[in-house]
């Protein structure tokens, strides 16, 4: 299943020409705790962060907060949420996966 992301419901603003960031609806989070259950393994693709893991690191989803980020475990130790309409990760094993 296809889920749309926040970064593809960004707003314009035309007084300002800009991609403006407003908070995520009740059924957008919804849509990211189906999309990123719990137990769902990530790699970090690249993250604004100047503390973020190295892109190709690995990690497992916690579960995602009421402002929508993806609260993650990464193997390095590290702990640093994701927010889906600013870092790029892919997912690498659905939560639901048995290999």
């Amino acid at each position: 299943m296809k889920f749309p992301t926040l970064r593809d419901e960004l707003v314009r603003t035309p007084e300002r020409d800009a991609t403006a960031w407003r908070p995520p609806s009740r059924e957008q989070i919804e849509r990211l705790r189906k999309q990123y259950p719990a137990g769902t393994v990530v790699e970090l693709e690249a993250m604004q962060d100047s503390q973020a893991p190295p892109a190709g690191t690995f990690g497992t989803v916690l579960g995602v907060d009421d402002a929508g980020s993806i609260l993650c475990r990464w193997q390095n130790g590290s702990s640093l949420s994701l927010i889906p309409e600013v870092d790029d990760f892919r997912i690498v094993k659905e939560a639901n996966d048995h290999e």
